[in-house]
């Protein structure tokens, strides 16, 4: 439906000569307009014809109009003289300068050719003492990108059986959201991204992404995992779980299907606590509680490796491989495992 309603809209902005290339008119431009861009840059970076949107029911009873169709209450003023002339001539802070260089950003978006031995249904290609490789390699819509995901189950800080485990798990992912924040925004620049899940049993990492750089995104977020320096987390820490327990709160305002969903995971998933009781847990974990656990976390477990898209199978192994260097989980047998 979303997909309709947008290519819907631009509909005004083509006619029946060119209307069969509305799936694409959103992504590529066929001829280089200069005038045209430098144009658009010129707006953009006009101050005086920039846009401020405020909204807060504080503003209420200062509103002087209401919109037609849905009765929004609003008002409307240009922005102060001295305001503009602050946005126009900008004092600038002594330590601001240019990013850093984006190294994710593709170069060769050359496609492989078929390989129909691995492209019909995943294969188990390669495995080693803890770990195993699946593969799947596609030949049907032939673009230069793939899909990375990499489970860890590993019975570190008892993760499946315990509920100090599981409040563990929900705050260092978000904490590793946060330090991977900046780094992510320059790979979502390089149409790169990446989520970091602590499940029930297991750690569920996964880049989608170009051929050319994920190996890079996906080395460097490793290192950045294995190598967080925990003094300096303890804001981040205390922010997160500022958030999280404000999330845990407002679950007892969801809809009554969705609550069921989770007490369906309550009976099936051993060692599950509804989100009020891991409330009262998360209310009492500290940070020195946090940093104990990370100390002991990521320290042991067996990977399971899943890479899609239209990927060498070669570099695949080559890529694991790194990674696994880069972990250096010790080997643990599946039967220790929740």
């Amino acid at each position: 439906m979303r997909t309709m309603v947008g290519l819907a809209s631009r509909m005004q902005l083509l006619n029946e000569g060119n209307m069969g290339e509305i799936m694409r008119s959103n992504y590529i431009l066929d001829e280089f307009d200069k005038g045209a861009l430098e144009s658009t840059i010129s707006d953009i970076c006009n101050p005086a014809k920039v846009n401020v949107v405020l909204r807060s029911k504080s503003f209420e009873s200062a509103t002087t109009q209401v919109e037609q169709w849905y009765q929004t209450k609003y008002h409307v003023e240009p922005i102060p003289n001295s305001l503009q002339n602050k946005m126009m001539s900008p004092s600038v802070r002594g330590n601001l300068s240019h990013p850093p260089s984006n190294d994710l950003v593709p170069t060769d978006f050359s496609v492989l050719p078929k390989k129909e031995s691995l492209s019909g249904s995943p294969s188990l290609i390669k495995q080693w003492p803890n770990t195993e490789l699946w593969y799947l390699k596609d030949d049907q819509f032939l673009r230069p990108k793939c899909r990375v995901s990499m489970k860890i189950y590993t019975n570190d800080n008892n993760l499946g059986s315990s509920p100090h485990a599981a409040v563990f798990g929900s705050v260092w992912s978000r904490v590793v959201g946060e330090v991977l924040r900046e780094y992510n925004y320059m790979a979502s620049c390089a149409n790169l991204s990446m989520q970091v899940q602590c499940l029930h049993d297991n750690l569920h990492l996964e880049w989608n992404g170009f051929n050319h750089t994920i190996p890079t995104y996906i080395s460097s977020t490793l290192n950045q995992i294995t190598n967080l320096d925990q003094n300096e987390l303890e804001a981040i820490f205390n922010e997160v779980k500022d958030k999280l327990l404000v999330d845990l709160a407002n679950t007892a305002f969801d809809q009554s299907y969705q609550q069921a969903f989770t007490v369906f995971d309550n009976a099936a998933v051993n060692a599950s606590l509804p989100p009020s009781q891991l409330k009262d847990v998360l209310e009492r974990y500290s940070f020195d509680q946090f940093r104990e656990h990370s100390d002991k976390w990521l320290t042991k477990g067996r990977q399971t490796w899943f890479v899609s898209g239209n990927f060498d199978d070669q570099k695949a192994v080559e890529l694991v491989e790194e990674a696994s260097q880069t972990l250096k989980l010790r080997d643990i047998m599946p039967e220790e495992l929740a």
